[in-house]
């Protein structure tokens, strides 16, 4: 007696049915990029007639006319796809799923490139300011943001002249972080010899 080997049937519908088929056919991107170029090429041949004559308004509103209507079927057929009767369709509805996914991806790559191409050079000067000033950020000055205290805790106070009485110590603090004064101010003559 023998038994024949039956092979597995696709799903009709279903998450399990869109795995199978994307093993099997084409990428999304690449599907997505066909799908733009191919509206973009059918607008474009539709609307030469109003360019050549000369009708430069009649074309602007040539190509928003297509848009729309282009949205309005991309969101009927959304529509289509969330009804029941869709699943009834099964491989049938197929076409119609890649269809709307490809145009919603074309949007969002389209929409990323854009924020993309804003953002790059920012993130450039941001990268170069960060390099070359590693304590000042332009960013935060564009914005007037404080980023917190960022001097040091104690700083070293040295008499390069020899003529001061100006000491470093660590148990009193004074305004000038560390460096305070013994018995006296500091006089105009000490102050023009720092300068």
């Amino acid at each position: 007696r023998e038994v024949a080997a039956v092979a597995p049937a696709l799903p009709a519908a279903g998450p399990e049915a869109t795995q199978r088929w994307c093993e099997l056919g084409i990428p999304l991107t690449f599907s997505a990029w066909t799908v733009t170029v191919l509206d973009v090429a059918e607008a474009v041949y539709a609307i030469y007639v109003f360019v050549a004559i000369g009708w430069r308004n009649a074309s602007v509103a040539g190509f928003i006319l297509k848009w729309g209507m282009l949205m309005m079927c991309i969101f009927f057929g959304e529509g289509l796809l969330r009804a029941r009767c869709c699943n009834v369709l099964g491989c049938c509805g197929l076409p119609l799923q890649l269809w709307v996914r490809a145009h919603r991806m074309a949007r969002d790559i389209i929409v990323s490139s854009i924020i993309f191409s804003v953002m790059v050079p920012f993130v450039i000067l941001n990268s170069i300011n960060d390099y070359f000033c590693p304590g000042c950020s332009a960013h935060q000055l564009l914005i007037y943001r404080d980023p917190g205290h960022l001097a040091r805790a104690e700083a070293v106070v040295m008499d390069v002249l020899g003529e001061g009485d100006w000491v470093d110590e660590a148990e009193t603090r004074g305004p000038f972080d560390g460096a305070i004064l013994h018995g006296k101010s500091p006089s105009q003559e000490h102050m023009s010899h720092i300068v």
